[in-house]
C-alpha cells in the first residue's frame, strides 16, 4: 500500500511539473498605448490572431505573462510541416519528426481603454516582435516531443506542450528551447 501511494504521489508530481505553464516576461517599448495589456494569442497559418490565451497589464513598462500548458482548441491546431514554418530565418528544406500537431502563439499589445482586463472589438491589437538579446522568440505548442531540422544548422528539439524557441540569425542559426522566456523585449510599432 505504501509503495502504491508513493508511486501515485511521484506520478502526480511528475505530471504537475510537466504541465508547468509557459511564462514570458520582460519589457515593452515603442508606441505603447495607454492602459496597455500584453496578450498571448493563438494565430492562424497567416499569422492573424484567433483566440486569446491570456493577458496581463503592463506595469511601469514591464510584464509577466503565463500561458497554461493545456492543449489549444482543436480548431487552432494543425499538422506541423516544413512548408508551414514561419520562424524567423528558417528557409529552405526542413524536416519534422515525428508527425505532430502544432499551434503558434504571438504576443500582441492593446490599450485596455475601459479597464475591464480584456480586449474589446474597439481596441486595436498591435503585434509586438519578441526579442531576447539578438534572438527572435517563437512560442509554439506541439502535442508530443518532436525534432525540427533544416538548413543553416537548424536543429530544434521540442517537448510536448508549449515551448519558447529562441532563434538567432547568422551564417548558422543558433537556437535554444525552454518552457519560458524572461528578460525579453517587446517592440510595439503602429
Amino acid at each position: 500500500m505504501k509503495r502504491a501511494l508513493a508511486a501515485l504521489v511521484l506520478a502526480s508530481l511528475s505530471c504537475a511539473l510537466a504541465a508547468s505553464p509557459l511564462s514570458v516576461s520582460g519589457t515593452v517599448t515603442g508606441d505603447v498605448p495607454a492602459g496597455a495589456r500584453v496578450g498571448a494569442w493563438l494565430v492562424n497559418v497567416s499569422g492573424a490572431p484567433v483566440t486569446e490565451l491570456g493577458s496581463v497589464a503592463v506595469q511601469d513598462g514591464r510584464f509577466s505573462l503565463s500561458v497554461a500548458d493545456a492543449a489549444p482548441p482543436a480548431r487552432s491546431v494543425s499538422a506541423l510541416s516544413a512548408m508551414d514554418l514561419t520562424w524567423p530565418g528558417v528557409t529552405g528544406d526542413a524536416t519534422v519528426t515525428p508527425n505532430v500537431r502544432t499551434a503558434e502563439a504571438r504576443l500582441f499589445v492593446y490599450g485596455d481603454a475601459n479597464g475591464n482586463g480584456r480586449r474589446d472589438e474597439s481596441e486595436a491589437l498591435l503585434e509586438a516582435g519578441v526579442q531576447s538579446g539578438r534572438a527572435s522568440v517563437v512560442l509554439v505548442y506541439v502535442d508530443r516531443d518532436a525534432n525540427v531540422k533544416g538548413d543553416r544548422g537548424l536543429n530544434v528539439d521540442l517537448a510536448g506542450g508549449w515551448n519558447s524557441v529562441s532563434i538567432e540569425l547568422g551564417k548558422a542559426l543558433k537556437t535554444s528551447v525552454a518552457r519560458g522566456a524572461s528578460g525579453v523585449r517587446l517592440v510595439v510599432t503602429r
